[in-house]
């Protein structure tokens, strides 16, 4: 019995032996299996590494490409601003022109109209002066005759027959 016991016992002990190793494996197969777990997933991590490279490689050429088109961009709107600011002079040009040309255009009809103005009076005027001159004609052609004694002098030739011939005719010495 003695030796039962102590069989029992060292069975026991043995027991209380594989129980705790069985325990300790039992816990280092659960440490395993988390670390099994964190491998997988670090491994899918570095199985996605190529495709994340892959997609930073591309987000980097879009972002140096739209970087690029960022600076066209600015470019385009300095030269838009710069051909306002010609714009805005050329419009400010183009009313100054518009300005001047109806200036122009209302001086040019004021000298139209003196012009045709002036072309009246020279025309009257001169067909006053070819009256005078034949009047003047007719008085040396008279004072000839009277002269060469062809004719008697009703009236002395003088500013007297001038002014009663120029107020027959409605003619002052001005107008003369």
């Amino acid at each position: 019995m003695n030796r039962k016991v102590d069989d029992l016992t060292k069975t026991a002990n043995l027991v209380d032996q594989l129980k705790d190793e069985l325990d300790t494996a039992l816990h280092n197969v659960d440490k395993l299996k988390k670390e099994q777990n964190v491998m997988q997933h670090y491994r899918r991590k570095l199985e996605s590494m190529p495709e994340l490279e892959k997609k930073l490689k591309y987000l980097e050429e879009e972002n140096a490409s739209l970087q690029k088109e960022a600076i066209r961009t600015e470019e385009v709107i300095r030269q838009a601003v710069a051909d306002k600011k010609l714009l805005a002079r050329y419009k400010e040009q183009i009313d100054d022109f518009q300005s001047n040309h109806a200036e122009l255009l209302k001086e040019q009809q004021r000298l139209e109209i003196e012009h045709a103005t002036l072309q009246e009076k020279l025309a009257s005027m001169e067909n006053q002066r070819t009256k005078d001159l034949d009047l003047i004609q007719a008085h040396e052609n008279r004072l000839r005759d009277i002269e060469h004694g062809i004719l008697s002098p009703t009236l002395p030739l003088g500013e007297d027959d001038l002014e009663s011939e120029m107020s027959l005719k409605d003619v002052s010495k001005s107008d003369l």
